[in-house]
């Protein structure tokens, strides 16, 4: 069992992850690729993106991850793309954001990881709850 500190962005506020990175932006090890997938499956959260999901495990679980300082590949945002139906502060931005936390204790409860729910899932939670 491991004991996860959470990043404190102020006094108040504290989050599970840090920034994520697209997904075109990860790269794997082709031997390691099997295993990552394997983890990070889980067909219940299917608004939960694969970089979130390697996030998770490679921050949690191998702490084997390396942010380069250069630009690899170039992010385009699009009126046509997934993400675009995620406006922020949407209701399905909220929603996506709620599932994104539920997944996050689902994966530590998965990995005997010890969390604590942060006022982040509490506020999102109950944000949620008030517009769905």
């Amino acid at each position: 069992k491991k004991k996860i500190n959470q990043r404190k962005k102020n006094k108040l506020l504290k989050t599970y992850w840090d920034y994520i990175h697209p997904t075109s932006r990860i790269t794997i090890k082709k031997d390691f690729v099997q295993s990552i997938f394997d983890l990070i499956k889980d067909e219940n959260y299917t608004d939960i993106w694969m970089d979130l999901r390697i996030h998770f495990c490679t921050k949690y679980l191998t702490n084997d991850y390396l942010i380069l300082d250069e630009n690899l590949t170039y992010y385009r945002q699009s009126y046509e793309n997934i993400s675009s139906k995620f406006k922020k502060f949407s209701k399905n931005w909220w929603k996506r954001r709620k599932n994104a936390h539920e997944y996050f204790l689902s994966f530590a409860k998965n990995n005997n990881l010890i969390i604590d729910k942060n006022f982040d899932y509490k506020l999102t939670k109950f944000i949620y709850n008030l517009i769905k």
